[in-house]
Order: structure tokens, then sequence, then C-alpha cells
């Protein structure tokens, strides 16, 4: 399945005036190391929240942020090597 490409728009509606965007990934995070790490922090991060405050603002932060890394990281191929197209 094709990534969604970001898009902004100098003038709403105007013709010929949208550009698309593909966002990349950021180097830093191309080792698994590194994404996997990030990954148990925010892990972390959520079980602190639960045990601390379930339902609470920074628990569905840490919610959030641990979901987005594990689709981000894992689960969409952004970070996949790919072959190079000829």
């Amino acid at each position: 399945m094709p990534r969604q490409a970001a898009r902004s728009c100098r003038w709403p509606g105007g013709a010929g005036a949208c550009y698309i965007h593909r966002m990349q990934p950021h180097p830093w995070l191309k080792p698994i190391g590194r994404r996997i790490g990030t990954t148990i922090v925010c892990i972390a991060w959520l079980g602190f929240e639960v045990w601390h405050e379930i339902g609470g603002l920074w628990f569905w932060l840490a919610a959030g942020a641990t979901v987005y890394a594990i689709w981000d990281f894992f689960i969409s191929d952004n970070y996949r090597d790919k072959a190079p197209q000829a």
C-alpha cells in the first residue's frame, strides 16, 4: 500500500497551487536498536503513568506516543530497507 503524502497549498482550492511532500523517516532512527530503545522508553513512560494515574492527560500522551512509535517504527514499513528501483 503506498504511503499517504502530506499536502500543503498556497491557496486553498487553487488550481496548480498545491504541492505534495512525502515525509521521510528520520536518519537517526534508521538503526533498529534506536527504534527499539525509543519504543521501550515510551512503554516505560506508559507503565509509569498507568501506575501513577490512569486516565489522566499524561497517560493519554504516553499512550499516544507509544502507539505512534509502534506503528511508525515497525508496522508502517517506513524504515524498511527498500531495493533500489531501476
